[in-house]
């Protein structure tokens, strides 16, 4: 646990339990505890409850895209906190259903194989070799993508012919 702040009242706190702040002018970031936070702002919350839910909407409502991306960032961060309760409600999920998590893993398959996904490339370059992923360059990956491609127009134009 790397402690960012020390709160009077709960003690020490990582990055989860605490809340960004200010800057100071030396360019530090300041962080505030989330519960004491949560204390100061609940009463007025409490007394303006309809006033705060309208402002949030207004927000909302003016920039939906702006908003979206400060949402999606939020959710990634919180992964990134818990990734290890993320990744065993993931493994309890699949131990229950493994048929979801066989289609999971072909819908990925065949996504990577129509789009020409890097780790695609890379795997088909290493096969049957002994290099491994970080001996590929991105060059290499780029010229087997072209060729790829190539091979799939001239395909799809063969079996247009034949229709």
């Amino acid at each position: 646990m790397t402690v960012v702040k020390i709160c009077k009242m709960h003690g020490e706190l990582d990055f989860s339990k605490v809340i960004k702040a200010k800057v100071t002018v030396k360019g530090e970031q300041r962080y505030r505890c989330k519960l004491c936070m949560q204390e100061l702002h609940k009463p007025h919350y409490e007394k303006n409850r309809e006033k705060v839910l309208t402002a949030h909407a207004t927000y909302r409502n003016q920039d939906p895209k702006k908003y979206q991306e400060i949402k999606n960032a939020s959710k990634r961060k919180m992964y990134a906190l818990h990734l290890d309760k993320y990744r065993k409600d993931r493994d309890e999920r699949e131990k229950r259903n493994p048929e979801k998590k066989k289609l999971r893993q072909q819908r990925y398959k065949n996504k990577s194989v129509e789009s020409l996904s890097d780790a695609y490339i890379k795997q088909n370059l290493v096969r049957e070799t002994n290099l491994k992923f970080a001996d590929v360059p991105q060059e290499l990956v780029e010229t087997k993508r072209a060729s790829m491609q190539f091979k799939r127009l001239i395909k799809s134009k063969l079996n247009n012919k034949e229709e």
